[in-house]
């Protein structure tokens, strides 16, 4: 996983749902577009980006995810008009499987990939923020590679 706030890289890495590791980023006051991008390893896996920001700003079908991006795709000037919108795979709930709930974010958060999350390896979503971001951390859990039983 990869993190940008107005094309800036934030940094990146792995997660794993398991231990509940997830990364924290400082997103600055004036942000105008959050993108990610995610890559998953393994081989039998179901794609998954759970996020929440200390503002109420949670993963939904409001987000955009496809799985090719052109250069510019996460700057602030790009246009994602024929992105679309996320898909959902469950809310951050127990009854989600397979990742269940995750308590360090916000309940209202919901799983997104792309509209394929079992063949869909690699994706590229972004969130344009109605208003700029007021400062605040964000917290990620994306990328997770469940292996099927």
């Amino acid at each position: 996983m990869e993190l940008y706030v107005d094309g800036r890289s934030l940094g990146g890495g792995a997660t794993n749902v398991k231990s509940e590791g997830y990364l924290v980023y400082q997103i600055m006051s004036g942000s105008h577009v959050i993108a990610l991008s995610c890559k998953g390893s393994a081989s039998a896996w179901e794609g998954g980006i759970l996020a929440s920001f200390e503002n109420g700003l949670v993963t939904d079908t409001s987000w955009k995810c496809t799985t090719t991006a052109r250069y510019g795709w996460n700057m602030r000037t790009y246009r994602d008009d024929d992105w679309p919108r996320a898909s959902s795979y469950g809310g951050n709930n127990k009854s989600t499987l397979p990742w269940g709930e995750i308590s360090s974010i916000d309940d209202k958060a919901v799983w997104i990939w792309s509209s394929d999350n079992k063949k869909d390896t690699e994706v590229y979503c972004r969130h344009s923020l109605v208003a700029p971001c007021t400062e605040g951390t964000l917290q990620v859990l994306q990328c997770v590679p469940c292996k099927l039983r």
